[in-house]
C-alpha cells in the first residue's frame, strides 16, 4: 500500500487564538509536555473557555428573559388585582348605598310607628283620665240610663 494524497489523512487544524494566560499557565503546568501536546492543550483549554463563556452568555439571557417576563407577570397580576379592587370597590359602594337607603326607609317607618303608637297611647290616656276623673254623680246617671 503506497501513501498517495488521496490515502493520507489529512491533520485537522483548528485556529484558536491562545491568551497569554492559558499559555502561561500550560507552559507552567506542562513543561514536561510536547511542544504538540502543549499547543492541543492550549486549544482545548481556548474552546473550553469559549464555550463556557458562550453558555454563561445564554444563561444570563435566559435568566434576564425569565426575569423580564416574571416582571411581566406580576404587572399583569398587579393590574387584575387592580381591577378586581375597582370592581369590588364599586360593588361594595353599591351595597352600602342599598344598605344606607334600607336603613333610612326602616328608620322612616320605625318613626312613624313610634308616633302613630304614641296618639293611641295618649287616646288611651285620655280616655283614661276622663273615666277616672268623672264626677261620681256623672257615672251613677250614666249607669241609670244603662238600666232604663
Amino acid at each position: 500500500m503506497t501513501n498517495t494524497p488521496e490515502s493520507t489523512p489529512e491533520k485537522e487544524v483548528a485556529i484558536v487564538e491562545v491568551s497569554p494566560e492559558t499559555k502561561a499557565l500550560v507552559e507552567k503546568e506542562m513543561s514536561d509536555e510536547s511542544d504538540d501536546v502543549k499547543e492541543r492543550a492550549m486549544e482545548l483549554i481556548e474552546a473550553i473557555k469559549k464555550k463556557a463563556m458562550t453558555e454563561t452568555k445564554e444563561a444570563g439571557d435566559f435568566t434576564v428573559k425569565a426575569y423580564l417576563s416574571a416582571v411581566q407577570n406580576a404587572k399583569e397580576a398587579l393590574e387584575k388585582s387592580g381591577e378586581f379592587a375597582t370592581e369590588r370597590k364599586a360593588a361594595l359602594d353599591k351595597s352600602i348605598d342599598v344598605i344606607e337607603k334600607e336603613a333610612s326607609e326602616n328608620w322612616e317607618k320605625l318613626t312613624e310607628e313610634l308616633d302613630e303608637l304614641g296618639d293611641r297611647l295618649a287616646g288611651v290616656a285620655d280616655a283614661a283620665w276622663k273615666l277616672l276623673t268623672k264626677p261620681l254623680f256623672a257615672a251613677n246617671q250614666d249607669d241609670d240610663d244603662a238600666k232604663s
